[in-house]
């Protein structure tokens, strides 16, 4: 289950920031509702990702209002309106 989402939340990632805005409504809408959901459901997620011969670890915790993102062993705290913009 944490692999799917993780794959989810890359290929919607990579949709967001690929498609302009009002394509959005078009062929990334039904990307963007997977991810939505994924996002309004509690979720806990651990990536790991290497660039440039560097691991990176990240984990983030989705809430109803929150997101959660521990980076480089700091976390930080955005307020989430449960929309995605």
């Amino acid at each position: 289950m944490k692999t799917a989402r993780k794959r989810l939340f890359y290929l919607l990632l990579g949709c967001a920031l690929s498609a302009a805005p009002l394509a959005a409504q078009g062929d990334c809408k039904l990307v963007l509702d997977a991810m939505t959901k994924v996002i309004n459901t509690p979720t806990h997620l651990y990536l790991t990702a290497n660039a440039g011969g560097k691991t990176r670890t990240t984990e983030t915790i989705y809430t109803a209002s929150v997101i959660y993102v521990q980076l480089d062993g700091k976390w930080s705290v955005r307020p989430y309106s449960g929309r995605l913009h």
